[in-house]
C-alpha cells in the first residue's frame, strides 16, 4: 500500500486509473489553501468510483503522512503498474527499444547514439523524487 496526499497528486491518481484505489482519508473542517469545494470535487469522484471515504482530523492524517503536506486529503492506492525492463534494444534510426517483461515493447527516441538512462529503485522518500527529477533534466538524462 502506497500513500498520495495533497491536491494535486491525488485528484491526478484518481483521473488516470492506472493503480488500484485502496481507500480516500478526508480533513474533518479542513480550511488550508484549497477550498473545501476542490476537496469535495475529489470525494465525488472518489465515490463514483466506488472508493471508500473517511473522514479524520489533522492529527490523523499527520500522523498516516508523516507530518506530510497533505491539504487535508490522502488517498491509499496499490503500487503503480510498471513492468521490470527485459531488455534494452539496439540503436537503429535514431531510436532504442525497450522490451519489458510484459513483452511489449517501446520506442525511444534518442538525442543520441548512447543514451543517459536513470533507473530508480526502492525510493523511500517520495519528496526526493522532485530533486532526482530535476538533477536528471539538469545533465541530459534521455529516459527516467
Amino acid at each position: 500500500m502506497w500513500l498520495l496526499y495533497g491536491r494535486t497528486p491525488v485528484l491526478a491518481a484518481l483521473k488516470q486509473g492506472q493503480r488500484d484505489i485502496l481507500g480516500l482519508y478526508i480533513q474533518g473542517g479542513y480550511e488550508g489553501d484549497h477550498s473545501r469545494e476542490h476537496i469535495m470535487e475529489i470525494v465525488d469522484i472518489a465515490e463514483s468510483m466506488d472508493v471508500m471515504v473517511k473522514e479524520g482530523s489533522r492529527s490523523e492524517l499527520d500522523q498516516i503522512t508523516n507530518d506530510g503536506v497533505h491539504q487535508g486529503i490522502v488517498l491509499r492506492v496499490g503500487m503503480f503498474p510498471a513492468p521490470p525492463i527485459k531488455e534494452l534494444g539496439v540503436y537503429a534510426n535514431g531510436q532504442h527499444t525497450v522490451m519489458c517483461s510484459n513483452n511489449r515493447t517501446t520506442v525511444h527516441s534518442a538525442r543520441r547514439k548512447y543514451p543517459l538512462w536513470l533507473f530508480l529503485d526502492g525510493i523511500q522518500d517520495t519528496h526526493n523524487l522532485g530533486s532526482i527529477l530535476r538533477s536528471a533534466l539538469y545533465f541530459g538524462v534521455d529516459a527516467v
